[in-house]
Parts: structure tokens; sequence; C-alpha cells
């Protein structure tokens, strides 16, 4: 699965301008250690924390706090890479998963020869 690094500043930036309306999180998990129940949950610009003990990671909860700070509706899908690591790997985290963020302007931050992103962006279901 492709992925996109999304500099939250340049987030910020098109929200700014009005064309940003609503930001959602899906995180798809690939791996996870479930002795080990402390986890980070890093996106890139922007740092938030959840804690499970079993395979749910409680992303309604990351999506509200998102949505309460930046006050954000719906759109299209952008793509940014989601670190989830154990405290002791902050060095080395381990990719979990894939972050995707809904835009109504997704040709500002999409890399267009990440064919795998678009084909990712035809499957998904409208909001």
């Amino acid at each position: 699965m492709g992925t996109v690094i999304v500099d939250f500043d340049d987030v910020k930036k098109i929200i700014a301008k009005g064309d940003f309306r609503r930001l959602r999180l899906i995180c798809q998990v690939v791996e996870y250690d479930i002795s080990d129940s402390s986890l980070i949950v890093k996106e890139v610009g922007h740092q938030l924390s959840t804690q499970t003990d079993t395979l749910n990671i409680d992303l309604h909860n990351i999506v509200s706090d998102l949505e309460d700070e930046l006050c954000l509706t719906s759109g299209v899908v952008v793509n940014a890479e989601v670190i989830v690591s154990r405290e002791s790997e902050k060095e080395d985290p381990t990719l979990l998963g894939t972050a995707l963020y809904y835009c109504n302007t997704p040709e500002a931050l999409i890399d267009k020869n990440n064919v795998s992103i678009i084909r990712q962006m035809n499957q998904l279901e409208p909001l």
C-alpha cells in the first residue's frame, strides 16, 4: 500500500483558503503486538495518542479530536502515513497502517505518480 507524506502545515494552508471541508481518518492495522497495549498513533506534523488492549484501536476518538480542533466537514481523499509504535521504539517505529484524509482539493496534496493511492481512491465508497 503506497503512501504520500502530507505535511500538516500544508493541510492547514488549504484549510485557511477555505478549500478543505472535513478530515476523516481510516486506519487499516496490518501488524500489532498484543502483549503491549500501549500504542502511540502519530500523524505527520500532528501527534495523537491512544491506548488499546485489543486490535480495535479507537479511531472514533482520534477523528473526533481532529474534527474538534480543525472544524472540518467532508470531501475526497488525501493519503498520509500513520505510524504506530510502542514507547520503547520511538527511534524505529513500526508502520501499522495508512490514514486517508478527505478533502475537496486532492490535486494539491496527492502524488500523481502514486498509482496505488489513485486505486485506493477509486475503491472508496462516497461519504
